[in-house]
């Protein structure tokens, strides 16, 4: 962010363990994401449930407790392709991912159709979506 003259969470408010980073003056909605934007998560989990014609069923877990990602594409219907590390698949006894990983996500809750699946997804928690802005000028 530095070297592309835009502002870091450091020029916009407090970071810490906890903090609510903000890395920008200037939000989006997530359906109007671009590549480059900087996606802020709070609480953010995603549960998936795939039912088959067969009467199978499997679940999927991600969380994004405090979390911070790029958006790489806006694919439409929804979903974002990001780049991220330190996700944790699997709810809050899962595995964390610990390189940098390119994952697509929906930024709104749904049930779709793909071939003989039912596929329902449930999201919950805060997703900000930053757009990069010149850095600040600092105050002498």
């Amino acid at each position: 962010m530095r070297r592309a003259g835009a502002g870091t969470a450091q020029d916009f408010g407090p970071v810490g363990a906890d903090s609510d980073y903000r890395w920008s003056s200037q939000t989006v909605n997530p359906t109007n994401a671009q590549p480059g934007d900087i996606i802020q998560f709070r609480n953010f989990t995603i549960d998936t449930r795939t039912d088959r014609s067969d009467a199978s069923w499997e679940t999927r877990n991600e969380a994004r407790p405090h979390h911070t990602a790029v958006v790489v594409s806006n694919d439409g219907a929804g979903n974002l392709t990001i780049l991220e590390q330190n996700v944790q698949i699997g709810g809050s006894s899962g595995q964390r991912q610990r390189t940098v990983r390119q994952n697509q996500i929906p930024t709104a809750s749904g049930t779709r159709r793909e071939g003989a699946s039912t596929i329902t997804v449930q999201v919950r928690g805060t997703m900000v979506v930053y757009r990069p802005v010149p850095r600040p000028a600092r105050s002498r």
